[in-house]
């Protein structure tokens, strides 16, 4: 579990280096809000070669 502290994100690569294989230690979820509020926000980045 990651503990919520201002001015800092979480970061973590879905698949293995250099390959398209999913990472086992990517799997993650969410947990209920039991008081307060969630807020969210998703940056995603791809590699590609052009």
């Amino acid at each position: 579990m990651v503990t919520p502290e201002t001015g800092k994100i979480v970061v973590f690569h879905l698949c293995k280096k250099g390959t398209v294989e999913t990472h086992p230690n990517a799997l993650h979820g969410a947990m209920p809000v039991i008081e307060g509020e969630k807020w969210a926000f998703n940056l995603w980045f791809r590699n590609r070669k052009e």
